[in-house]
């Protein structure tokens, strides 16, 4: 779903979202990876492809490591970020089942905190936080 922020941004806003104050680029951004995550994530179950699966478990964790600083922090809307959280969960365990070591646990929560530091760094901060309808 998330996906659809690539090619509707403006649909996105209205519908999904409301105006959180980042830049469309951010946006559009996020919905390239996403379209990119599924295919891998395909891929990856379909060829039963560790690395894949671990790489797409590492940039979900950065994409949605930045969703959560937007919501909590930012937005300051706690309940925007459930879709976050549960992408979160269903992703390590998914590369969890796949066998994967520590070390894939580690970059994830590396990819994490790396796109909630973007999240921070890319925010206005002449915008006042919370969510603007």
């Amino acid at each position: 779903m998330g996906a659809l922020q690539l090619p509707c941004y403006n649909w996105w806003r209205v519908r999904v979202e409301g105006d959180l104050g980042m830049p469309a680029w951010v946006h559009r951004g996020t919905g390239f990876a996403e379209l990119c995550l599924v295919s891998l994530r395909g891929y990856a179950v379909i060829a039963d492809d560790a690395i894949s699966e671990t790489l797409t478990h590492v940039v979900t964790c950065g994409v949605m490591g930045g969703a959560l600083y937007t919501w909590h922090c930012a937005a300051r809307d706690p309940i925007g970020a459930v879709p976050a959280t549960l992408m979160l969960c269903s992703s390590t365990a998914a590369v969890a089942r796949s066998g994967a070591d520590r070390r894939a646990h580690a970059a994830a929560a590396l990819a994490a905190g790396s796109g909630a530091a973007s999240a921070a760094a890319i925010f206005p901060r002449e915008r006042p936080l919370g969510r603007i309808p």
